[in-house]
């Protein structure tokens, strides 16, 4: 995870991660969608749409 940190900060580029690993995502994201059978369901902050965030 820290290629993709680095190239979002040093040139502003977005990065979409996919992943089952919420606390991953908790502490490597500022928004985030969430999807049920492939729709997306929830999107927002991730601090408060995450648990544990």
């Amino acid at each position: 995870m820290e290629l993709p940190a680095r190239l979002r900060t040093e040139r502003g580029l977005t990065v979409v991660t996919v992943s089952h690993e919420l606390h991953l995502i908790a502490a490597h994201t500022d928004t985030v969608h969430l999807l049920e059978t492939g729709r997306v369901t929830t999107r927002g902050v991730t601090a408060e749409l995450v648990p544990g965030a």
